[in-house]
């Protein structure tokens, strides 16, 4: 087998060095008999319009001789993928996938196809679906693909104009090989503007394989599907099934910081969200599931010293978490927001702190959301995050801190985010 740039072909042809198209020479197909042909189903592919519509004299041939062509195009798409494949693509300058260029393999999946005297299918680039074309001739045939300098707009311009049959062949590049053992094969391209017409008293015959783009690059959207299905782990470790996004909750998550911090996680999960009036709702916990996979409670209601706290500060900021963790049916990932007041009490200077009771009972409550993330830690994978002075300026940084640990399955009991 020769597979070469269709530019070694028409050197004197500037334009087809940017054209993916290959020719194929010396394969080893068999010619058809004509024999085997059971007539198989006509194809409607309209790529015309008016004057210029495909006629349905396109035809999917059903053969008994199938199953040597089974063997024979096997043999001739291994040996492209293996041999030619990384030399068409590197460098290409009609390369649209980048580096996802090694992922390329052609499939082989074909029909054959017989193309009575008359065919006509007129000038056009492949829809997006398709990702590369083979057309391999299976008997000496009269006509080969036509190919051309033509732009999708001119074509739905021009042909409906009366000069359209002068404009088309003055736009004519080159036709591909015609004889049996020959063929040829171009990616989809918007320099492939190609058509066929047999104004031959002949039939053609031909084996016709498209690989679709996405079976191209298949192993790699198995991998991203792999990267965003999410394993669904109960108590015991044990996987129970998975889904494509997580479920999180976030507490505290319609004003400021919270705001930027459901932003981001709405980006990669089912989120929902509770802000201060869900929070201040008696029946608050009837809106919260029994499944999430990641919740964070960036809540804080404020309080004005110990009398608020023992009748109202204790039970939406340290009883609703209680209970929201409580409710969980399997293992999750959760947070508690704090503050460094609270974890680094023993350290600090006396003068640091204040002495106003508002914030001797902030720090009680945090310390309890510690406490909490220890006691939970046995059935749930636990953190608390300080993330330090938040300013406009860094409240990008910080969430991304935040969101990127809650999202993984690291295990870290205490998050800074300085």
């Amino acid at each position: 087998m020769i597979i070469k740039h269709v530019s070694d072909y028409y050197p004197d042809k500037d334009l087809t060095r940017t054209m993916p198209i290959f020719f194929i020479e010396d394969l080893e197909l068999s010619e058809l008999p004509l024999e085997t042909i059971s007539e198989g189903r006509m194809l409607d592919q309209d790529h015309g319009k008016g004057t210029y519509k495909n006629q349905s004299t396109r035809k999917d041939l059903q053969t008994t001789f199938r199953k040597v062509y089974d063997k024979e195009l096997k043999k001739i798409v291994k040996e492209i993928n293996e041999k030619y494949l990384p030399e068409l693509l590197q460098g290409s300058r009609y390369n649209t996938w980048g580096r996802m260029t090694e992922e390329v393999t052609l499939g082989q999946g074909y029909a054959i196809l017989k193309d009575e005297p008359g065919f006509l299918m007129a000038p056009h680039i492949d829809n997006r679906e398709v990702g590369s074309v083979m057309s391999l001739n299976i008997r000496d045939n009269p006509v080969g693909t036509k190919f051309y300098n033509l732009s999708e707009l001119e074509v739905l311009h021009y042909q409906k104009n009366p000069g359209w049959k002068k404009f088309k062949e003055d736009r004519f590049m080159f036709e591909g090989p015609k004889e049996r053992g020959t063929g040829v094969l171009w990616w989809n391209h918007n320099t492939t503007m190609h058509g066929i017409e047999n104004d031959s008293s002949q039939d053609r015959y031909t084996i016709y394989s498209i690989t679709p783009i996405f079976d191209y690059f298949r192993k790699r959207i198995d991998e991203r599907v792999e990267q965003n299905t999410h394993k669904i782990i109960n108590k015991k470790g044990e996987i129970m099934e998975t889904r494509k996004k997580p479920k999180a909750l976030i507490c505290g998550g319609k004003t400021k910081f919270g705001k930027a911090l459901a932003d981001r996680l709405e980006q990669h999960t089912e989120l929902t969200v509770l802000g201060t009036d869900e929070l201040n709702d008696p029946n608050v916990l009837e809106m919260v599931d029994d499944d999430y996979d990641k919740i964070f409670f960036n809540h804080n209601r404020p309080i004005n010293g110990y009398e608020d706290l023992a009748k109202e500060g204790i039970d939406i900021n340290c009883m609703l978490p209680y209970r929201i963790v409580k409710k969980q049916k399997r293992k999750a990932k959760i947070g508690w927001m704090i503050t460094p007041d609270a974890h680094h009490a023993q350290g600090y200077p006396t003068e640091m702190y204040s002495k106003e009771e508002w914030f001797q009972t902030y720090i009680v409550i945090k310390a309890i959301h510690m406490s909490m993330q220890r006691s939970f830690s046995e059935d749930h994978n636990t953190f608390v995050a300080d993330p330090g002075g938040i300013t406009p300026e860094n409240t990008e940084d910080k969430v991304t801190v935040i969101v990127t640990h809650l999202m993984s399955d690291e295990e870290l009991e205490l998050l800074t985010a300085y």
